[in-house]
């Protein structure tokens, strides 16, 4: 739209905290403004179109590289060249953006001081010497090489075709070098380990109100933060005169000002959107932490009062078992409680489709490019269940003595179940101890405080047999990480894996389960990780598909929604699926009568 049409845009955010806005230094409040990173304030290698899968916000493109990776033959080594002539803003607006920067980036969020808080330990642990690094055994991250100056080479310990993915994420920054001093190993950002944002220079089409004034050639401590960012109350947003469009397809920087403003309840919040003195409602936290369904409600039965947009939010509820704890080590027992489980009951129980739409398989349709989203391997009437279905799978059953389509051996009494104590989630386990009473497994569900919950989920000796429910979310806009996550050997080794898929069998003696055999699918984890574009989402939905008929490790019942308020002058809305946020740079705002 003109320029003249582009009044600014003020955001309200009822809870969090995203004006520290320095995206190394915690995982959580980093993650709640890497739309503000992505959108506005930096750029990456590599970014996606800031908008939704169904319009291609999936895929990644080339940001501040020319173009897509050159990828070695063994996917070990990926090399990118920069676009020349990027500058950063004021008041480094003479600083051309180069490999060099990048680097120092990648150095301090991989700096010991800082990667315990954020995930950059885990998304770019493959760096070649990262690790060394991270534990202050090398002064330098040897995989990243920079043969000039606008030209990297990342080379990795392990193939990875979501490395583009992960570059993405507002991790891998770029940073100006210092002024004062122009071998500070973090450049401008050094020294301020309690907060880099408040002196952030921006590369991207905003920058913080203020930044002109920014002044780099005193000591850190002697630096006065930019007046457009107070952390807990305010951010403003002005356009970056360095920016030019013609070097950032992804990037369309609509509205002239942004402005952030944390407001103390959601009353006042909802309050400011009706009066259109607010344009958009965010509420950062838990999944449950949504616009609450009677402000809904009453919008969509008063459009005057703002619009609703209820988004993909790129994470999965669901029931996970244990493949080497008795019943379930039959498959035939797990596909039975796939059909009897009343998805759309325990959503309802958790909040109902503002906080979840019913899921069928494991990953979110969006991180998949949408190729499963008509995917149904355990349908039934009104996703309520089906226990006629259930009873026929029970039937295949060694645990069904009697072929009537009911657990009856000894080990279907008994049955450990946990579920996390807070509500709702004990009245989930009643759900699930209700269905799977049908079909004759009797469930011992103990609610337990969140410590415990995940202890023992990391305990294989406690022979837990069912936790509910489980969250499973993306590092990254891949699947890989739901794979990795939970049914890799990594999984097992760091970070808890309850269904135990991939388990050896000295693991499972060593853990008291016998001589039983468990499903193995490291070898397809392995097959997909070198791939990328169309390719790598066909290889994960595969895999997806082979886990929910071969293996069925989990119950899969909500995927997440990211729901929005907004106030009537919103015209032009996208949701960025990369950061399942709204594309603060793509608001369209009617302009003022």
């Amino acid at each position: 739209m003109p320029s003249d049409q582009l009044a600014w845009g003020k955001f309200v955010l009822t809870e969090g905290d995203p004006a520290s806005l320095d995206p190394h230094l915690d995982a959580f409040s980093a993650y709640d403004t890497w739309e503000l990173m992505r959108c506005c304030l930096t750029r990456a290698l590599l970014s996606n179109n800031g908008r939704s899968t169904d319009e291609g916000g999936a895929r990644m493109h080339p940001d501040l590289a020319i173009e897509m990776p050159e990828i070695s033959s063994d996917g070990l080594s990926w090399t990118f060249r920069l676009k020349q002539g990027l500058r950063y803003a004021p008041p480094l607006a003479d600083v051309e953006i180069t490999t060099t920067d990048l680097i120092r980036g990648f150095h301090r969020l991989m700096a010991p001081a800082t990667a315990d808080g954020n995930f950059g330990r885990t998304v770019f642990a493959d760096i070649v010497g990262a690790q060394a690094y991270l534990d202050g055994e090398a002064a330098s991250i040897s995989g990243l090489e920079s043969p000039d100056r606008y030209t990297l080479v990342i080379r990795l310990t392990k193939p990875a075709g979501d490395l583009g993915a992960r570059l993405a994420t507002s991790l891998a920054i770029p940073i100006p070098p210092s002024p004062l001093d122009p071998q500070a190993p973090f450049g401008v950002a050094n020294e301020h380990d309690d907060g880099y944002g408040r002196f952030l220079v921006s590369s991207g089409p905003y920058m913080f109100e203020g930044s002109e004034r920014l002044d780099f050639t005193l000591p850190p401590a002697q630096q006065t933060p930019v007046a457009g960012l107070v952390p807990g109350q305010f951010m403003n947003l002005v356009r970056n005169p360095s920016w030019e469009a013609s070097t950032d397809a992804l990037r369309p920087a609509r509205p002239d000002r942004i402005e952030v403003r944390m407001v103390p309840t959601m009353a006042d919040a909802v309050a400011a959107i009706y009066a259109r003195r607010a344009d958009l409602l965010l509420r950062y936290g838990s999944p449950a932490a949504q616009i609450p369904a009677e402000i809904v409600d009453e919008v969509r039965a008063d459009p005057s009062l703002g619009r609703v947009f209820v988004n993909d939010a790129d994470f999965i509820a669901g029931v996970m078992m244990n493949l080497a704890e008795p019943p379930f080590d039959d498959i035939h027992v797990r596909k039975a409680v796939s059909y009897v489980t009343n998805r759309q009951r325990i959503i309802d129980l958790l909040g109902g489709p503002l906080i979840l739409r019913v899921a069928h398989h494991m990953v979110p349709d969006a991180m998949e490019d949408n190729l499963l989203v008509d995917y149904r391997p355990y349908p039934s009437a009104g996703d309520a269940g089906d226990l006629a279905a259930a009873m026929a799978e029970m039937r295949q059953s060694v645990y069904d003595t009697d072929g009537d389509g009911l657990c009856d051996a000894p080990a279907c009494s008994g049955v450990r179940a946990l579920a996390r104590e807070v509500e709702p989630f004990p009245q989930v386990g009643e759900s699930v101890r209700d269905d799977l009473a049908k079909i004759g497994i009797e469930v011992a569900l103990e609610p337990l405080p969140i410590e415990d919950f995940f202890a023992a989920f990391d305990d294989p000796s406690q022979h837990v047999a069912i936790y509910i429910p489980l969250y499973w979310s993306k590092l990254a806009l891949s699947a890989a990480s739901f794979f990795e996550q939970f049914y890799s050997p990594i999984a097992l080794a760091e970070m808890g894996n309850g269904s135990l898929v991939g388990a050896t069998a000295a693991q499972l003696t060593e853990w008291g389960y016998g001589t039983v055999e468990v499903p193995n699918v490291d070898a397809r984890i392995e097959a997909c990780l070198p791939l990328t574009g169309t390719a790598q989402f066909e290889c994960w939905a595969a895999l997806d598909q082979h886990m929910m008929e071969n293996v069925v490790a989990s119950v899969s019942y909500g995927s997440g929604v990211g729901v929005v308020l907004a106030s009537t002058r919103v015209t032009g809305f996208s949701w960025d699926q990369l950061v399942a946020a709204p594309a603060f740079d793509q608001i369209v705002l009617a302009p003022e009568q």
